[in-house]
C-alpha cells in the first residue's frame, strides 16, 4: 500500500506538472498575471527625464524628400479638418449586412476620396491616441484604470494635468501656431472636463468644451450636436489666416448606444451607434462639398484608435480581433485631392503628423517626431509599424498577404522614450 502511495505520487508528478506548467503558458491564469504585470509596470513606473534621449530624436527636418507630387498630382491644401471618430476600426465602414452598410456614406467615401488602406492604429485608447497621432509618439499613462488612485489622465486633476503635459514634446497645433495658423479643437466634455485640459495641453489656440456646442450635461456631446458644432467653428474662419481644426466625436464609444437615430430595430448598440455617427458625418461631408472652403481645404477623417474587441463586436461584423490594434479608417477629401486608393502597407497612426504637414508644405521645423510622412522615400523609421500600449507590444506584419499586429517582445526604444513623454 505504501508502495503504491509513493508511486502514484510520482505518477501525478509526472502528469500534473507539465499539465499545470502548460496552463499557465497559455490559459487564461497566464493572461491574468500577465495583464497583472503589466499593470504593476505601469503603475510603478517612474519617469526619469533625460535630455538625451529626446536628443536621441531631435530632427530639423519634418519631411527629406517627399513623393507627394507622384502620387496626388496637384494639390492645394491651405487649411485642415480632421475627424477622430472614436474606437472605429476600418472594417466597420466596409461592412455590409445584406443588402445594407452600417456607414453607408462612410463607405461611399471609401471609394471616393483619397483612401489610405492597410492603416493601423499605433496607440490605444483615446488619450494617448489623439496625443500620439497629433505628436507622433507614445506615452505610457493611459486615461483610465480600474484601480481608482488617480494615476490616469481622465482620473488626475486639471492642475496635475496642466503642470504634467503643458511644456512638453512638440505638437502638430504647436508647429502650426508657429506659421500664423489658427488652431482650435472641438472636445466631447464641458470646460472643466479632463479632456479639455488635456487637450488644450497640445497647444490649440482655442479648445471648444460641449457648452459651447449647445450641449450642458456631464454626458458626452452628442455626435448631431458635435458634427453641428464643427459646421459652426468652420463657418467663422476668416481668410487672412489658414486654419487647423481638429474634432473628436464619441458617440461611438465602447459600451454606448446611440440614443438618437436607430439602425433598422434598433435591437444592436453597435449597429446603432455607428450609423448614427454616419448620418451626421454624411451630413457634415455633404455641406463642406457645398461649402467655399472645399477647394482648398483638406478633409481628413480617421479614429483615435481601433474598435475595442469584445465578443460582441465580433459577432456584430464577422470578424474574429483579438488586440486592441486593427486596420483603422484614414480618408481624404478637399483642396484637390485625388480619388485613389493608397497602401499604407501595415503603416501607422505614428505617421500622420508628419503626413499631415508634408501636404501642407512644411517640411523644416524643430521636432521629435518618431514618424514618417507617407509619401516621404527617404524617411525610414523603426516605429512606423510598431504599435504601444502601455507595455504591450505588437509589430504589424505581412502574412499570406494580409498585414497583421503580431504581439512582440517589449520594445526597449519606446519603453526609453516613455520617460520624456509621460
Amino acid at each position: 500500500f505504501v508502495l503504491l502511495f509513493f508511486t502514484s505520487r510520482k505518477i501525478a508528478k509526472l502528469f500534473i506538472l507539465p499539465i499545470f506548467i502548460l496552463f499557465l503558458l497559455n490559459g487564461p491564469t497566464y493572461n491574468l498575471l500577465k495583464s497583472l504585470f503589466d499593470y504593476y509596470r505601469q503603475e510603478s513606473f517612474v519617469s526619469k527625464f533625460d535630455k538625451s534621449i529626446l536628443d536621441k530624436y531631435h530632427k530639423k527636418d519634418i519631411v527629406f524628400n517627399s513623393d507627394k507630387s507622384n502620387i496626388l498630382g496637384k494639390t492645394n491644401v491651405r487649411n485642415v479638418i480632421i475627424i477622430f471618430m472614436e474606437g472605429t476600426s476600418a472594417i466597420i465602414p466596409e461592412y455590409k449586412l445584406g443588402d445594407t452598410y452600417i456607414m453607408p456614406n462612410f463607405n461611399n467615401l471609401l471609394s471616393n476620396s483619397f483612401s489610405v488602406e492597410n492603416f493601423f492604429n499605433h496607440t490605444a485608447a483615446t488619450y494617448r491616441g489623439l496625443r500620439g497621432q497629433l505628436s507622433s509618439s507614445y506615452q505610457l499613462r493611459g486615461g483610465f484604470y480600474i484601480e481608482d488612485r488617480n494615476k490616469g489622465i481622465g482620473q488626475m486633476s486639471n492642475s496635475d494635468i496642466v503642470a504634467k503635459y503643458s511644456n512638453g514634446i512638440v505638437t502638430l497645433p504647436k508647429i502650426l501656431n508657429n506659421v500664423g495658423f489658427n488652431t482650435s479643437f472641438i472636445v466631447n466634455e464641458p470646460a472643466t472636463g479632463n479632456m479639455t485640459t488635456y487637450i488644450k495641453s497640445l497647444g490649440f489656440k482655442k479648445v471648444y468644451s460641449s457648452e459651447e456646442s449647445g450641449w450642458n450635461s456631464k454626458n458626452s456631446l452628442p455626435d448631431k450636436l458635435a458634427f453641428e458644432s464643427l459646421k459652426r467653428v468652420v463657418s467663422n474662419q476668416g481668410s487672412d489666416k489658414p486654419f487647423f481644426i481638429g474634432i473628436y466625436t464619441a458617440g461611438t464609444h465602447h459600451g454606448m448606444d446611440s440614443d438618437d437615430l436607430k439602425f433598422k430595430d434598433g435591437k444592436n448598440p453597435y449597429y446603432n451607434k455607428f450609423y448614427n455617427a454616419d448620418v451626421w458625418l454624411g451630413n457634415f461631408v455633404s455641406w463642406f462639398k457645398n461649402s467655399k472652403f472645399y477647394d482648398n481645404t483638406l478633409l481628413i477623417i480617421t479614429a483615435d484608435h481601433a474598435t475595442f474587441p469584445t465578443p460582441d463586436y465580433n459577432e456584430s461584423f464577422d470578424t474574429n480581433a483579438t488586440y486592441f490594434v486593427d486596420r483603422v479608417p484614414f480618408v481624404m477629401i478637399g483642396g484637390g485631392m485625388p480619388i485613389q486608393k493608397f497602401d499604407a502597407k501595415g503603416r501607422t497612426s505614428v505617421d500622420l503628423t508628419p503626413t499631415l504637414l508634408d501636404l501642407l508644405n512644411i517640411n523644416k521645423f524643430d521636432n521629435y517626431f518618431l514618424g514618417c510622412s507617407l509619401f516621404d522615400k527617404e524617411c525610414h523609421s523603426i516605429f512606423s509599424h510598431f504599435v504601444a500600449i502601455g507595455h504591450q507590444f505588437f509589430e504589424i506584419r505581412e502574412e499570406k498577404g494580409a498585414y497583421k499586429p503580431i504581439l512582440t517582445d517589449s520594445n526597449n526604444d519606446i519603453i526609453e522614450y516613455y520617460n520624456i513623454s509621460e
